[in-house]
């Protein structure tokens, strides 16, 4: 009985997310805005979704030859 009920609940479960998924997806494919607003939020960001850079020396082990490297390389990343 008490698995019954679980397979039950899961059930349950999966069927509201398929509806409220199907149901927040069908405006942006009605309104034209799917495949653009997916293209410029890739190409633009927000500032929330960009990577961060954490970036510091240990025990002062720097030279300038490896500041500019280290710049260099990640501006290449």
């Amino acid at each position: 009985m008490k698995g019954s009920a679980m397979k039950l609940a899961a059930l349950v479960l999966v069927l509201a997310v398929t509806v409220a998924g199907a149901q927040t997806a069908a405006p942006a494919a009605k309104a034209g805005a799917g495949v653009d607003a997916l293209q410029s939020g890739f190409a633009a960001p927000p500032e929330g979704a960009r990577p961060r850079v954490w970036w510091h020396w240990m025990n002062g082990n720097i030279t300038k030859d490896g500041i500019k490297l280290d710049l260099e390389w990640m501006h290449r990343i």
